[in-house]
């Protein structure tokens, strides 16, 4: 076996970070390639992506978002990446779909604690997303929208993408996310949509139909969808937020398309 010299191993030195009154946030990242632990993953992360808006050949980005962001605030910087073209198609959580309509409906979300009595929050009203507040009205309020838009669309079968474009159309507000990828036409799948409010509100408009045929999501042609984006693309990246099934269902369309244009009885 060859023995590695230490000149192999000890060839690029960690270089401290230096401030000064000139330098911006892209100038700390790039130190950042420098640094050690999760600075330097950082780096990494930002240099990645720069490298998807910078190639000629620019690739379809896929977002997936996990949990709730919107609740923590990062709505503003969702919206700002459809705008400036840094992202293509999104797959939300329920979560994050369900509470950019709260929030686009006049329901604020508020700094909490996790460390209140929850029954006293039950009494007074309040949910609590870890420790973020929200008005429960809230909730009713979009139950409302998502009852409105489901009686629109009528007896038809839709994809999870059909139903959240025609759900952002009827908010009407750019600063809603929702809101701004109809108008950009962002696509925006959300694959365990029945883990949501929206599941919940839909669930309802189900049961008042005793289970007859109305307005019904079929996840399956999310498969096919989002399959019709991938294999058009020359190249694909993907950016990640957090886990769960949104990040999991982005790494799986490969596979989707691997299936899809295999030919029946190929090895």
């Amino acid at each position: 076996m060859k023995q590695m010299s230490e000149q192999h191993y000890l060839r690029e030195p960690i270089r401290p970070i230096r401030l000064d009154e000139n330098i911006n946030l892209a100038g700390l990242i790039e130190q950042f390639r420098y640094t050690s632990y999760q600075s330097r993953n950082l780096y990494n992360a930002f240099h990645v992506m720069e490298l998807m808006q910078t190639d000629p050949e620019r690739p379809i980005v896929f977002l997936t978002l996990a949990g709730a962001m919107i609740p923590a605030g990062m709505k503003g910087v969702l919206n700002e990446m459809m705008k400036r073209k840094m992202v293509d198609v999104i797959i939300s959580t329920g979560a994050n779909v369900t509470h950019d309509v709260v929030e686009s409906l006049g329901f604020p979300h508020y700094k909490g604690s996790p460390y209140v009595d929850d029954e006293e929050l039950r009494k007074a009203g309040i949910c609590r997303i870890y420790d973020t507040f929200l008005q429960e009205d809230g909730f009713w309020k979009e139950q409302e929208v998502v009852l409105k838009v489901a009686e629109r669309i009528g007896d038809k079968v839709c994809s999870s993408r059909e139903f959240i474009y025609e759900l952002g159309k009827e908010l009407r507000n750019r600063d809603s996310f929702v809101g701004l990828a109809a108008e950009l036409g962002v696509p925006v799948f959300c694959p365990a949509l029945n883990d949501s409010d929206i599941g919940i509100a839909l669930t309802k408009y189900y049961e008042e139909r005793h289970g007859k045929d109305g307005f019904r999501i079929d996840p399956i042609r999310d498969n096919y969808e989002i399959f019709q984006i991938f294999v058009k693309a020359k190249k694909t990246g993907i950016i990640i937020v957090g886990g769960g099934v949104p990040r999991n269902y982005g790494q799986q369309i490969p596979v989707i398309a691997e299936v899809l244009t295999k030919k029946t009885g190929q090895a």
